[in-house]
């Protein structure tokens, strides 16, 4: 953990369970808000690649709500804070950006080149807790809306393969927001719903990423609709995915005898 070599098999090593400070003056406000700032960090920028997702992650006090032991993560219009249009004739300057990048902090509106319209938060704990292998046990409800696309991952503390996916991402679960989203084309049709449910290993540079990935479909009903347990297992030998305790695949699973690293990049840190 954070450079320091601890064996911790079978031992709790890292719980969050949102809880309000007790006695704490503002707890019993209506607008409560509390998140532990020296677990959680969060992220201030407009993404790049390799995503380039439609939003902002922001330091809105709005975007995040914690009350009841619940951690709520509400996305709001650009427009609604910063002024109408802005998305597509104005510029945005982020204050305190946590990105590396100039374009990631500041971006002018031209032509289709527009700012993203979509304010939201994005948490990090690299700077504070960090492990390689272990069990991840999360238990979230995922949101329903058209063409949201909310993801849980694990990415390593240090780009030693490379940046972007070339280093890997772990897909903790994943079920985009649309009731109804079918690729109809031909030869192609694919149900890309709430109803399925994805885990999964990203890798590779920009231009060639695969997909490694076990996906769980939902006979009756979409998995936006109630809290789940996603569970995530992780060793020197591969991943094993769960959801409310039942198994949905395992990835890169070896044999124990093998002599080659099938895991790198996924043999790192995060």
């Amino acid at each position: 953990m954070n450079g320091v070599k601890v064996m911790c098999k079978n031992e709790l090593i890292f719980e969050e369970n949102f809880d309000q400070i007790t006695g704490d003056e503002f707890a019993d406000e209506d607008n409560y808000r509390y998140l532990n700032s020296s677990i959680w960090k969060r992220e201030i920028k407009i993404p790049l690649d390799p995503d380039y997702e439609f939003c902002v992650y922001h330091k809105l006090e709005k975007s995040l709500k914690v009350k009841d032991g619940i951690l709520e993560i509400i996305p709001s219009l650009l427009d609604e804070s910063y002024g109408e249009n802005i998305t597509y004739f104005g510029r945005l300057q982020l204050a305190e950006c946590s990105g590396l990048l100039s374009d990631e902090c500041y971006r002018k509106a031209t032509a289709y080149n527009i700012i993203p319209p979509v304010i939201s938060a994005r948490l990090m704990t690299k700077q504070s807790f960090t492990f390689r292998y272990g069990k991840i046990e999360i238990r979230a409800k995922l949101p329903e809306g058209d063409w949201l696309y909310p993801e849980m991952w694990l990415q390593p503390k240090y780009s030693t393969y490379g940046v972007g996916y070339s280093s890997g991402r772990v897909i903790l679960g994943m079920a985009r927001g649309n009731e109804n989203l079918i690729d109809s084309r031909p030869n192609t049709k694919r149900d890309f719903s709430s109803r399925q449910l994805e885990f999964g290993l990203r890798t590779g540079p920009i231009g060639n990423v695969t997909e490694e990935k076990v996906i769980k479909e939902k006979q009756i009903g979409i998995w936006t609709e109630d809290f789940n347990v996603f569970t995530t297992i992780w060793n020197k030998n591969g991943f094993v995915f769960k959801v409310n305790d039942e198994v949905v695949g395992r990835v890169r699973q070896s044999q124990s005898n093998e002599q080659v690293n099938n895991m790198a990049p996924y043999d790192l840190e995060v």
